[in-house]
């Protein structure tokens, strides 16, 4: 009796083998070792096989679990699954667990013992005793609410903070949105846009201009809980949660809108967004995710420009019908001159700052040289200035200022304009005038001079863009001139001995 169960138990154990080989022989390419934290991540400390790529929540054939490729050489990446699923395999010493079939998230582990009895096992007890379990120990995960971060169903959020007058939200509305195709498109991470507006009170002038004259605009939110003690919170979070020096990798701004600074930040985020797993229960009371993305930043001379341009202003339809919008449009035979007013706004401040703006004398016959006597020109701004017109009249042109209307009513008049549109390249308000309007050609100017020297440096001075976008490559240009101090400096260095000799 004896001689038959020793029998059948060497029966057993030789078809065991015979059925474990062909599956061990596969598990060799992609064994794991890791750990198990009570945040339901399975934590790698080991490298990872070169060939093996990863598919969230997806299993082999052979049961084995699928990695990344950017996960090929990094230790200690974190990574949780989709669909529950049971997981076989043993703790070794050193409390790593070997998984030979796969599962998902878990805060609890469940050992099924011979008798069929289920005991609960938490896992950092585990890890305490480095308790080592038997090959065929089955471990059950239980299914708890973890979820990818940046899906459709799952979207990360992004806060867009609004600064500034009507321009400025425009050029910050244009970027973040951009920010959001770019993600969808090319990386396929969702996100969900909230509006954060700035801390004093004109936004709420601004913002009512722009959802009243800004079709899509008008179901906006811009005040919400971007603008609550949750913001500041889930800031200080996102801090602890990815260290100082990552967590800049989710913010835009400083002047990021070249493609190489916003490809380089968004690629970082792609990657990293791998690794992260939302816990919906720590998050349910959240309206703003961990990590979360914060655009801070203008799309003015900007690859978003470049690339999103149609998209852009489809996005920012005006609503040309609405006389609070449009009271009057410029005919077609006449230039239109946007000035922005910025040493009248700023008398002690604005030059030292950089917000100089070419002079009377040198508007009339350097930025407009082209014009001919009697050609029509219409000034637009904020703060009307003489100086301007009686400049353009001692010249020939026939010069007026537009007044008594609206900012959004100025607006609809820079954009109406069809012959000629002309603005600074510091005032957003005249960019986004020349990128939305109508105009044949769109001129956009710098100024150069000893202060923007001084404060934006030799290269920072004349801001443009090599358009590829075959609309803003015909339409609007970029071009630069001198200060009358400007041109001083300049002739005295020619003149100078060191200079002739």
């Amino acid at each position: 009796m004896v001689q038959q169960q020793e029998q059948y138990v060497g029966g057993k154990a030789l078809v065991a083998v015979l059925l474990f080989l062909p599956c061990a022989a596969l598990l060799l390419l992609t064994r794991i070792y890791g750990k198990l934290e009570p945040s339901g991540r399975f934590i790698i400390d080991e490298p990872i096989v070169v060939n093996q790529t990863l598919e969230m929540g997806n299993l082999s054939k052979n049961h084995s679990i699928i990695l990344n490729t950017s996960y090929k050489t990094r230790q200690n990446a974190s990574f949780a699954w989709k669909d529950k699923r049971n997981i076989t395999g043993n703790y070794s010493p050193t409390s790593s667990l070997l998984l030979n079939e796969t599962a998902l998230q878990n805060q609890s582990i469940q050992r099924k013992n011979d008798t069929t009895k289920q005991q609960n096992i938490s896992l950092s007890s585990i890890e305490k005793t480095n308790k080592v379990f038997s090959d065929n120990t089955s471990f059950t995960i239980n299914e708890t609410p973890y979820r990818p971060l940046g899906t459709h169903e799952n979207p990360i959020t992004m806060v867009v903070r609004m600064s500034g007058e009507m321009g400025n939200h425009l050029a910050k509305l244009a970027y973040g949105y951009s920010l959001k195709w770019l993600l969808e498109e090319d990386y396929n991470i969702s996100t969900a846009i909230i509006l954060q507006h700035q801390d004093n009170g004109k936004w709420k002038k601004c913002v009512e201009n722009i959802q009243t004259c800004f079709v899509n605009t008008r179901s906006w939110s811009f005040s919400g809980v971007a603008n609550t003690d949750e913001f500041k919170q889930r800031n200080q979070e996102q801090v602890e949660l990815l260290g100082q020096n990552n967590s800049t990798y989710f913010e835009f701004g400083n002047y990021c809108q070249n493609k190489d600074c916003i490809l380089d930040k968004v690629q970082f985020i792609a990657k990293n967004l791998l690794n992260h797993i939302e816990d919906e229960t720590s998050n349910k009371n959240h309206n703003i995710t961990l990590p979360f993305i914060f655009a801070d930043e203008f799309a003015s001379f900007s690859y978003f420009n470049d690339r999103y341009h149609a998209r852009i202003k489809s996005l920012l339809q005006f609503d040309w019908k609405n006389p609070l919008c449009c009271n009057q449009i410029a005919d077609s035979d006449e230039t239109v001159l946007h000035i922005r007013g910025f040493l009248k706004e700023m008398p002690r401040k604005g030059k030292r700052y950089g917000f100089e703006e070419l002079s009377p004398r040198k508007m009339a016959h350097e930025l407009l040289q082209q014009l001919e006597k009697g050609n029509k020109v219409t000034l637009v701004g904020r703060i009307p200035d003489g100086n301007y017109t009686n400049a353009m009249q001692e010249r020939g042109l026939n010069a007026r200022y537009m007044t008594g209307q609206s900012p959004t009513q100025d607006f609809c008049f820079l954009m109406s304009a069809t012959k000629e549109m002309v603005g600074y390249t510091m005032s957003s308000y005249a960019i986004y005038a020349a990128y939305l309007g109508n105009a044949t050609k769109a001129r956009l100017y710098s100024l150069k001079s000893p202060e923007r020297l001084e404060r934006l440096g030799t290269s920072g001075y004349f801001y443009h863009y090599n358009w590829t976008d075959s609309v803003l490559k015909d339409r609007v240009a970029f071009e630069i001139y001198n200060s009358e101090e400007q041109d001083e400096i300049e002739l005295a260095q020619k003149l100078s001995p060191r200079e002739t000799k």
